[in-house]
């Protein structure tokens, strides 16, 4: 697979790359969820660095004790790559909101937003596109070293995993 220079920036140039995404997310929520992500980035051929926004839309799941939980994710990324035979390999740092909620009836609810810190790696495929632009094709695995609890009394209503993963396409331009 080449590379087109217009969709790559150069070795020697660093340029600004500017692009937006979805993925399909497991962990933070109850259930799969899925998201949207925005990313902007300065790269050069060979390297990058990028700051993203994520949004995970609310996804919801009953618990074993009755309650519905819910729980949606809005945050930023830190994501520092490195390019190598067309992927991207990155480090991801994800700094969050976790807005949770459980309810067993309407007025027997409860809610709360947890800072959620995530570390972890990201390998994405990088695709060529005509006119400046690229597809890339992300896996991404956090561990979350303070999984977040929303408990009422002795009652777990809802527990964030240690380990959560995203999947998704991201289409990105070259300035």
């Amino acid at each position: 697979m080449s590379d087109s220079p217009a969709s790559e920036p150069t070795a020697d140039r660093t340029r600004v790359v500017l692009g937006g995404g979805a993925h399909a997310a497991l962990g933070p929520a109850p259930a799969a969820a899925l998201g949207l992500d925005v990313t902007a980035e300065l790269a050069n051929h060979r390297w990058s660095i990028g700051l993203e926004g994520r949004y995970d839309l609310p996804a919801s799941a009953s618990t074993t004790d009755g309650a519905r939980a819910r729980a949606s994710l809005a945050g930023l990324q830190l994501v520092p790559c490195m390019r190598a035979q067309g992927m991207w390999a990155c480090a991801v740092v994800l700094v969050a909101n976790l807005h949770a909620s459980a309810a067993r009836a309407p007025e027997s609810s409860m809610r709360q937003d947890f800072l959620f810190v995530g570390l972890g790696a990201r390998l994405a495929l990088h695709l060529s596109l005509p006119g400046d632009f690229a597809l890339r094709v992300g896996v991404q695995l956090l561990g979350h070293p303070v999984p977040v609890e929303l408990s009422r009394g002795e009652s777990r209503l809802f527990k964030s995993t240690a380990v959560s993963a995203t999947l998704g396409p991201t289409i990105v331009r070259v300035f």
